[in-house]
C-alpha cells in the first residue's frame, strides 16, 4: 500500500516551514512496515491508497470532502487539544528526511535558509500527550545521533505542563555536550501569567525564529529590567507578546488598565525592549479603540523589530515620547506612514475618552 503524506501547513508557510511532528512519525511508523511513504506536493488523495493530510494553523484553506481514503488531523480540525496518535506510532522517532524536497529557493534570504536548517538539525518531540503531564516515554521520540541545534518542541502549550522546565534543562543537559547548543525552540506559544514563569522560559537559549512565548496579562514593571537582560542580543524580544486584554472586562481596560500599558513600554523601550502587543479586536465595544492599540502596538514593538540598530539609533531614540514617534510616523514615507489626519482623530479620540492616557501620549519616556 502507499501512504501520501500531505502538509497543509507549507502552502501556508512556504519560506519558513515547521515541519509537522506527526506526519514525520506516520513516516517512520509506515516505512517500517514497508510501506510505501512519499511527501505529497499538491494535495492529490487519487495517487495513493491512503492520504493523511496534517493542519496545524487554521486558514480559509478548504479541502475536497468526496475522498474516502483521506484522514485529516492536526489542530485545524481538531481543535485546541492535542488528539494522541495510536501510542506505537507517538513512540516513533520522527523522520527529518520526509522534508528533504524542501531546498532553499531565490527568493529565501540568509535568515530563511537558517531557519530552514535549525529545522532539519534540531530534533522534534512532544512532552507530554495530554497537555498537563510529562509523557513517561516521551525520550523514545529522541533519534541516537549528536544533537547540535537542540530540542523543537510541539506542544501546544509548554505553559501549562507540569514541571516541564526543569526536564527540558535536564533533557539539554543531558543530550547536548556544548553549553552553546542548549537551545529549545518551540511551534505553538508557550503561555505564562506571571513574571515568574516568563523569566523562567526567557533564560533558556533560543533555536532564532522558532521560538514564541505569550505573556497574558500585563508585566510587573519592577520586573522589566531582569526580563531586559535575558532578552538583550537575542531575538527573544521580537518573539514574546503580550496579551494586553487578557483576564480583564472592557470598561474596566479602557478606563484604567489602558494607562497602565503606556509607562510599561516606555521602560521596556528604554532598556531595547519591546514586546508585541496582541489583544482580542472582538473585545472592543467602541471599534475606535482599535487605532488607539495599533499604534501603541508599534510604539512598544518598533524598538525589538528593526534590526539593523546602527541606522536605527539614527532615526529614533528609545527615550522618545509617544506623540514624538506618532509625529515621525506622520513624515514617513510608504506602508509605515501614518497619515496625519489618521494620527489627529486618534489623539483627539484619546483626549475624550481618557485625559490621562492622553497625557501619557506627551510626558512618558
Amino acid at each position: 500500500m502507499s501512504y501520501g503524506l500531505y502538509d497543509g501547513d507549507l502552502i501556508l508557510y512556504p519560506k519558513v516551514p515547521f515541519f509537522n511532528l506527526e506526519l514525520m512519525k506516520l513516516s517512520t511508523y509506515y516505512k517500517s512496515k514497508r510501506e510505501i511513504v512519499s511527501m505529497a506536493p499538491t494535495f492529490t488523495p487519487q495517487r495513493y491508497s491512503n492520504f493523511i493530510v496534517r493542519q496545524d494553523y487554521f486558514s480559509q484553506q478548504t479541502y475536497p470532502l468526496h475522498y474516502k481514503n483521506v484522514i485529516y488531523g492536526g489542530r485545524a480540525f481538531e481543535g485546541q487539544k492535542y488528539h494522541p496518535l495510536a501510542i506505537e506510532i507517538e513512540k516513533c522517532k520522527p523522520d527529518i528526511d520526509l522534508y528533504s524536497r524542501i531546498q532553499p529557493k531565490s527568493n529565501f534570504t540568509t535568515g530563511d535558509k537558517m531557519n530552514l536548517s535549525v529545522m532539519r538539525n534540531a530534533d522534534h518531540l512532544r512532552l507530554s500527550l495530554d497537555e498537563e503531564t510529562i509523557w513517561k516515554d516521551f525520550e523514545k521520540q529522541i533519534p541516537n545521533r549528536t544533537h547540535k541545534s537542540g530540542f523543537i518542541f510541539h506542544d501546544y502549550n509548554l505553559g501549562q505542563i507540569k514541571d516541564a522546565p526543569e526536564v527540558i534543562r535536564d533533557l539539554l543537559n543531558y543530550y547536548v555536550k556544548a553549553p552553546k547548543n542548549r537551545r529549545i525552540g518551540m511551534k505553538f506559544p508557550t503561555q505564562v501569567d506571571n513574571e515568574k514563569d516568563l523569566i523562567t522560559w526567557l533564560s533558556f537559549l533560543n533555536t532564532g525564529a522558532h521560538y514564541y512565548i505569550q505573556y497574558n496579562g500585563l508585566i510587573n514593571e519592577s520586573y522589566v529590567e531582569e526580563i531586559a537582560d535575558l532578552c538583550r542580543g537575542t531575538s527573544k524580544a521580537i518573539q514574546t507578546s503580550m496579551n494586553v486584554t487578557y483576564n480583564t472586562t472592557y470598561s474596566k481596560f479602557i478606563t484604567q488598565d489602558i494607562t497602565k500599558i503606556l509607562p510599561l513600554v516606555s521602560n521596556l523601550r528604554s532598556h531595547k525592549c519591546g514586546f508585541l502587543l496582541i489583544y482580542d479586536s472582538s473585545f472592543f465595544a467602541d471599534r475606535r479603540w482599535i487605532p488607539v492599540m495599533d499604534l501603541l502596538q508599534r510604539y512598544c514593538y518598533h524598538i525589538s523589530s528593526n534590526v539593523t540598530e546602527s541606522d536605527y539609533y539614527k532615526r529614533v531614540s528609545p527615550y522618545e515620547t509617544l506623540y514624538h514617534y506618532t509625529k515621525n510616523l506622520t513624515e514617513q514615507y510608504g506602508a509605515a506612514r501614518l497619515p496625519k489626519q489618521k494620527a489627529q482623530e486618534i489623539y483627539q479620540f484619546v483626549r475624550e475618552q481618557n485625559y490621562e492616557l492622553f497625557t501619557q501620549f506627551y510626558e512618558c519616556s
